[in-house]
């Protein structure tokens, strides 16, 4: 039978170990829900001209499903915009038609565990043309800048899993090198006798 030291040392390394898996599988599931960063324009901007594009940037790529962006303006006429995913962004291109004017811009989007967000944005346009200005359009990264957004978050939940991996490996080989003294001093104590 184990002496206690030995008893108290595999019990901590089995907390432990079970510490580690239960981090490893929380850590998905806790940075499900994306939150919105920032967004171009920003929320009560107030413009020269229209903007090309509305903007939206997350923590984390949103699904597709679910995803809505809708400009509504001051006189409550509702336009329904063509929103595309692009990395962690939702880009969603300015109708050339819509005025200056107050606009409210409402989305929607989905985070990858399925919860559903939605918010609004505000911002005036202060010209009288619908025509864009090459200074008042926000940049949006490019496909490709897109893809590296997603390999950073990828990287990152990589680097977090292989560090719980391995902090379980080494949980693992202090419990049997602690086994094996075990055993080793059990032998030594019956060649005594």
């Amino acid at each position: 039978m184990p002496t206690a030291p030995l008893r108290i040392t595999a019990r901590a390394l089995f907390a432990l170990s079970a510490l580690a898996i239960a981090l490893l599988l929380g850590m998905g599931a806790a940075r499900a829900h994306t939150q919105l960063m920032e967004s171009s324009p920003a929320d009560g901007a107030d413009l020269k001209a229209p903007p090309d594009q509305i903007v939206l940037i997350f923590e984390e790529a949103p699904l597709k499903a679910g995803l809505a962006v809708v400009a509504q303006a001051a006189d409550g006429t509702t336009t329904p915009l063509e929103p595309r995913i692009v990395g962690a962004k939702v880009v969603a291109p300015w109708p050339a038609a819509l005025d200056g004017g107050s606009y409210e811009v409402n989305w929607r989007v989905v985070s990858a565990d399925g919860h559903p967000l939605n918010d609004a944005l505000g911002f005036t346009n202060t010209s009288a043309s619908a025509m864009p200005s090459p200074s008042a359009s926000p940049t949006v990264a490019s496909p490709a800048e897109g893809s590296a957004a997603e390999s950073t978050t990828s990287a990152t939940n990589a680097t977090r899993w292989i560090i719980g991996g391995l902090l379980l490996i080494a949980t693992v080989i202090a419990a049997v090198f602690r086994l094996r003294k075990r055993n080793t001093n059990k032998g030594q104590s019956v060649a005594a006798v």
